[in-house]
């Protein structure tokens, strides 16, 4: 089940689905390659899949939205 987001301008946003896709993380030293669940949505901004919070959490993200970047 797929529960509605906020953001996006203050507005809650429905959320179209979910996608799993492989994500790979690190340089060649260190390098892994996760299955990761994004939110998919459709709304009109740089992008349009969301890792999900377990995700983050799993590989220890930490978000930095004022640079576009995870």
């Amino acid at each position: 089940m797929v529960h509605p987001i906020l953001g996006f301008g203050e507005q809650e946003v429905n959320p179209t689905g979910m996608i799993r896709l492989p994500l790979h993380f690190g340089d060649e030293a260190k390098a892994k390659t996760l299955e990761v669940d994004f939110l998919v949505v459709d709304v009109p901004t740089a992008y349009n899949v969301i890792p999900v919070q377990p995700t983050l959490y799993k590989v220890k993200a930490v978000t930095a939205l004022y640079l576009l970047q995870l």
